[in-house]
């Protein structure tokens, strides 16, 4: 039985990165839906699928935790404060008296 295709292994040319793994998991699903492919392929494929989906949600799981701490510790603070520049005020403009 043939094996499956796949666009870059991970190896030598190091490990897919989250897009390519999505992309691999859709190209999956397509020839998974298209139904065409021996029982073993199939169930190669269907097992490789499941492995990249956690991967890709074990990425988005950290990603989410990591924006949630970032934000929690910017709750009282400036964005992306200044140093030596004078505060604009809430609207970021000097106040006119």
């Amino acid at each position: 039985m043939g094996k499956p295709t796949r666009t870059k292994p991970d190896g030598p040319g190091g490990p897919l990165n989250f897009e390519e793994k999505m992309g691999r998991l859709e190209e999956i699903v397509r020839i998974l839906e298209a139904g065409d492919r021996p029982l073993e392929e199939s169930m190669a494929l269907f097992e490789e699928g499941v492995r990249l989906s956690n991967e890709c949600k074990d990425v988005l799981e950290k990603t989410e935790k990591k924006i949630t701490v970032l934000l929690s510790h910017q709750e009282n603070e400036i964005p992306f404060p200044e140093e030596g520049k004078p505060d604009h005020g809430e609207n970021g403009r000097f106040s006119e008296t």
